[in-house]
């Protein structure tokens, strides 16, 4: 009996993994009670009968788990099986294994959003933002959003290390007080997780200076 294990080469913490395991007959006499199992993917299936040259397919999907600190995720898969002897007739036992090794990488976004210290009512303020790919990883549609002042901009593909600066500016309402904070959250996708995230200003509103 023969098992092949394969997947994906890299995925980041929280991304769902599809593991395919494939179990061959390529003997010359039929199995039995063929056991396959992954303890690491909670995965354990039998198989009745596997005739020569059969095959059977399992894709098991597989969530990372965040709180693994590992870089790199080993994952072995083992096969188990029983055959009656051609040449001593009585039941004899087979099982073969395979690992396959995922990298973790990181797919991360950094914003960093400055302003003026201070503003009156009224005023008009401008707020720099600049948006980092902060990971190892291209990660795709970028986009950021303040829900309070703009709608979503988009910004396209960041590659690792790839930054962009975006300046926009606000009224500061004229019954604002106190003092008024923005927050910028900035959006992507990395294997269908979605990754963040947000910083904030805060201007001191102060009296508008008579004219």
């Amino acid at each position: 009996v023969d098992l092949v294990k394969s997947g994906p080469d890299e995925a980041i913490r929280g991304q769902e993994v599809i593991y395919e395991i494939v179990v061959i007959n390529d003997g010359n006499v039929p199995l039995w009670d063929v056991r396959v199992s992954d303890p690491q993917i909670d995965f354990d299936e039998t198989i009745d009968f596997l005739d020569v040259g059969e095959t059977m397919t399992y894709r098991v999907p597989f969530i990372i788990p965040e709180e693994w600190s590992c870089s790199v995720i080993t994952n072995w898969a083992k096969v188990e099986a029983w055959y009656y002897g051609v040449y001593e007739p009585r039941e004899c036992f087979t099982q073969d294994a395979d690992c396959h090794e995922i990298v973790i990488v990181e797919a991360e976004l950094t914003v960093i959003m400055s302003g003026p210290e201070t503003a009156a009512p009224g005023e008009w303020v401008v707020f720099q933002i600049q948006i980092i790919n902060t990971g190892d990883v291209w990660l795709s549609s970028v986009y950021f959003h303040d829900l309070e002042i703009w709608g979503p901009i988009f910004l396209g593909d960041l590659d690792p290390g790839q930054s962009v600066n975006v300046t926009v500016g606000f009224y500061i309402p004229e019954d604002c007080t106190g003092e008024f904070t923005n927050t910028v959250t900035a959006f992507s996708m990395y294997g269908g997780v979605e990754v963040m995230d947000s910083d904030s200003w805060t201007v001191i509103i102060i009296d508008a200076q008579p004219a």
